[in-house]
């Protein structure tokens, strides 16, 4: 996959936040967009992987222990909106910084390389070393 479309996809991602953030962690079309980001975001290099690692610990969804509360409302979506934020914030991470590096490659003149020397290499040796030769075993002769 080449970077640019990959880039182009993120940033797709990035602008689906704002349809969803109405929906709950519950909703199909946001657990479509979580596992195809996920899918996504694995694509990505290995420099990458802090982000990706970041972005899967985002749960979405609330703990429901609150000391001192007897009652919760299920219907309270602030931990969802929360990580929605937090994930909006990982995805702009990680196109602002794919733009940087393509910017610095492109600004890096190319070097010359030089070609390579053929380096004739002696065959290993396959016999047995000194060091490494088994004792001989002797074999006791027993009186009879």
């Amino acid at each position: 996959m080449i970077e640019k479309e990959l880039l182009d996809k993120i940033k797709k991602r990035l602008k689906e936040i704002k349809t969803i953030r109405d929906l709950s962690n519950r909703d199909f079309r946001f657990k479509n967009w979580h596992a195809s980001t996920i899918n996504l975001l694995k694509a990505l290099p290995p420099n990458f992987i802090v982000d990706l690692n970041d972005f899967k610990k985002l749960a979405f969804t609330d703990t429901k222990y609150h000391r001192g509360k007897k009652f919760f409302n299920p219907e309270d979506d602030t931990r969802y909106r929360e990580d929605l934020d937090s994930a909006a914030k990982i995805l702009k991470k990680i196109t602002s910084t794919k733009e940087e590096l393509e910017t610095k490659r492109e600004s890096i003149p190319k070097k010359k390389t030089a070609a390579r020397k053929e380096i004739k290499r002696k065959p290993a040796k396959r016999g047995i070393s000194a060091g490494r030769k088994k004792p001989d075993k002797k074999v006791k002769k027993t009186k009879e």
